[in-house]
């Protein structure tokens, strides 16, 4: 998957596009990663029997997770400094999406919930509304984990 088309194409500033299109290959790339896929074709080796456990690829794939992360974070960084009305919708858009991915696709890291927990107090000092972040916060009830109750606590809290 090359970002580098996606990065070069001139994208309108105000809006959330770039940063929908590089959520979309981040959930590609993270079905990538799985040791094993939900589905195969009888007689062909899938990618889950050809990379799955290959450490290399993992760290590959965690690379390229990790810029497009950069990526979106630097255009809310930009959307920031515009400070009106439009650049903050597009904002909250834009963090709650990553925020949603984050909870959802990733392993919920000290790092990670970190993150997550930035992007959903950004919305909401933006002035979300509150549909909108408790249909966020929904996503981290279907995870069971230590990690997703902390956090989900902390947000609500």
């Amino acid at each position: 998957v090359s970002t580098q088309s996606t990065g070069d194409y001139p994208w309108e500033k105000k809006s959330a596009a770039k940063s929908k299109v590089y959520l979309h290959i981040m959930a590609l790339l993270s079905a990538y990663s799985q040791n094993h896929l939900p589905y195969s074709f009888p007689g062909v080796d899938g990618n889950d029997n050809l990379y799955g456990g290959d450490k290399d690829f993992q760290e590959e794939l965690t690379k390229l997770l990790d810029k497009l992360v950069e990526e979106i974070l630097q255009q809310l960084a930009i959307l920031k400094e515009m400070n009106d009305s439009k650049s903050h919708q597009v904002q909250i858009k834009i963090s709650l999406d990553l925020f949603i991915f984050t909870v959802t696709h990733s392993d919920l890291t000290a790092k990670t919930c970190g993150l997550a927990a930035n992007l959903f107090q950004m919305a909401k000092k933006l002035g979300a509304s509150p549909a909108s972040l408790n249909s966020a916060l929904s996503c981290l009830n279907s995870r069971d984990t230590q990690s997703a109750k902390e956090l989900l606590k902390k947000l609500r809290g």
